[in-house]
């Protein structure tokens, strides 16, 4: 049972600092272009500066969240931003105009490995 253990804690290990690996390429990749789609949705004004500005200060910790938040416009449905403030399906085709966004979807792919990893070490710390 112990090598079992030691066996799931090491491909665990080896699992997140891979997807650690992949993540950061992500950032460094299309962080930029994360940054021109949101200063064109403002220059559009479909966000404002502070809906995204704290997260975009946070470098690679926050690249997540304005994920979630591009993401969401992506799926082409309104939502409420803050309190009175909706973005419209209006912005996701401003950005598919602009922009290919097609790496979205393996972002996302790589968030639910991460997640299940993340799960699974949970699980083990429960077991041991």
């Amino acid at each position: 049972m112990d090598i079992v253990c030691i066996a799931i804690a090491l491909v665990i290990l080896i699992g997140a600092a891979i997807t650690a690996m992949i993540y950061y390429r992500f950032y460094s990749n299309y962080d930029g272009q994360v940054q021109a789609i949101f200063n064109l949705l403002q220059r559009n004004a479909f966000v404002r500066a502070e809906d995204y500005e704290f997260y975009e200060n946070l470098g690679i910790a926050g690249f997540g969240f304005r994920m979630s938040l591009l993401n969401k416009i992506l799926k082409g449905q309104r939502f409420q931003i803050a309190k009175g403030r909706w973005i419209e399906p209006q912005a996701k085709e401003l950005i598919l105009r602009n922009f290919d966004v097609t790496w979205v979807r393996n972002f996302y792919k790589l968030v639910l490995v991460i997640s299940f990893l993340f799960i699974i070490m949970m699980g083990m710390a429960l077991i041991v």
